[in-house]
């Protein structure tokens, strides 16, 4: 299955740097004071063309990506050249400094910004003191600070969309990520553990003959089926994300809540039991178990408190990952020569599951399909859910001259009673790989 991932690179092309371009911008301001330039020389005579400053200009534009200082000492030189040479004229290519200073602050180059304001309006009045009327003078100076006052102020209003822009991006991000994190979850949880025991009925028809074999291809077939199922939930969540990212789900204009994902047809409603039927309840998730484990020789004895069924159903999901990742562990690890027990129970403030079993002495047969994600997984989903994940062995003292008595692997997890508001105690990940 493709990684979400893959839609990142999208993502990051929408910063402020590639948007505004480190180096298009400046060669594209470059072209411009070409062009306004020809246009000037269009005005005066040759003589009179400011060439030199021009292309002073020219230099620091395209020097900017280097350093916006360049463009600012570009401008100084610019302006000493005109102050010496007691000229006024710039032409209309002058305008273009104003958008550079506009550009600096969207870049949030600020100080840049300023600088070069501050150097282009000397550069620009200096020569005039002698040249222009007092009433000239100032309008002119009025002119020119109101033009470099709406620069900036349209850099900044360009500074502040791009940073909204960006902060909705690493927002995007963050939602990828943990779209993706929690479907690896998934894929782990439901395909590979139906997967794992796929390959473990596989192990015992070939082992088996008559009747027993082609039961357990019959039971091949259905867990195949439900691999199936999974992985088209899973598409079909991937499919509302592409959706959303292609603008289905995007946000309305002005706000910040996203529109829902489309709902699944009819059709897709009618071919997934999850949408089709609804989550199973705790006791038919205990059913469940029971019959599944009994397909692999295992007895299960369970003994469940009414109130802690009750309270369990608002984690009836939590629960059924919690006996798919027991029935595993059992499979790998447990003597089918002694019964599975679940126990869930109670008190004032928390529901307790207790599944135990008795390890094989033999171990896993394939450590390889071990890779401890499971538990990490589940333990850390508990914990948002305000509950706890423990696992241990509980081995019975070896009574001298008795034979040594097979340890019991036991899975606790204990959850909030009520739904919220409860504290999330610390949750202990398990160190074995199972």
């Amino acid at each position: 299955m493709a990684d979400v991932r893959e839609n990142l690179p999208l993502i990051r092309r929408l910063s402020s740097r590639t948007q505004l371009g480190q180096f298009g911008v400046p060669v594209l301001l470059a072209l411009l004071l070409v062009g306004l330039g020809i246009m000037d020389a269009t005005q005066v005579e040759a003589a009179e063309f400011p060439f030199i400053p021009l292309s002073l200009l020219g230099i620091g534009m395209l020097t900017i990506p280097f350093s916006p200082w360049i463009m600012v000492a570009t401008v100084g030189f610019a302006g000493a050249y005109l102050i010496v040479t007691d000229t006024t004229f710039l032409g209309i290519a002058s305008l273009l400094l104003p958008v550079v200073v506009a550009y600096f602050v969207a870049r949030g180059l600020v100080k840049h910004a300023f600088a070069l304001g501050i150097v282009f309006l000397v550069a620009v009045m200096a020569p005039g003191v002698r040249s222009y009327d007092a009433s000239v003078f100032v309008s002119s100076l009025v002119f020119w600070t109101i033009i470099l006052v709406l620069a900036l102020g349209a850099g900044g209003f360009i500074r502040f969309l791009l940073r909204r822009e960006e902060a909705a991006v690493e927002q995007n991000q963050k939602a990828l990520d943990e779209l993706s994190d929690q479907l690896s979850r998934d894929l782990h949880d439901s395909v590979g553990g139906v997967l794992t025991r796929v390959s473990l009925l596989a192990q015992q028809a070939r082992a088996s003959g008559g009747d027993k074999a082609a039961e357990n291809l019959d039971l091949i077939v259905a867990e195949t089926h439900a691999a199936s199922s999974e992985v088209r939930l899973l598409l079909r969540r991937l499919r509302d994300v592409d959706d959303m990212i292609r603008g289905d789900g995007a946000a309305e204009p002005g706000s910040d809540v996203p529109r829902p994902a489309k709902k699944p047809s009819a059709a897709a409603r009618a071919s997934d039991p999850v949408i089709a039927h609804g989550p199973m309840t705790v006791r038919q998730l205990l059913r469940s178990y029971s019959d599944r484990l009994r397909v692999y020789g295992f007895a299960v004895e369970s003994a469940v408190e009414p109130q802690a069924s009750e309270a369990l159903e608002q984690y009836v999901r939590l629960l059924g990952r919690l006996l798919d990742e027991s029935i595993l562990n059992t499979i790998k690890y447990a003597s089918p020569d002694e019964p599975v027990h679940a126990v869930f129970t109670r008190s004032e403030t928390h529901v307790k599951v207790v599944l135990s079993n008795t390890e094989s002495p033999e171990g896993n047969p394939n450590p390889a399909d071990s890779s401890g994600l499971g538990l990490a997984n589940l333990a850390r989903d508990i914990e948002a859910a305000g509950g706890i994940l423990t696992t241990g062995r509980l081995t019975p003292p070896v009574v001298e001259g008795a034979e040594a008595t097979e340890s019991q692997w036991q899975l606790c997890v204990e959850l909030p009673a009520a739904p919220a508001g409860q504290p999330t105690p610390h949750t202990e990940v398990p160190s074995d790989n199972r």
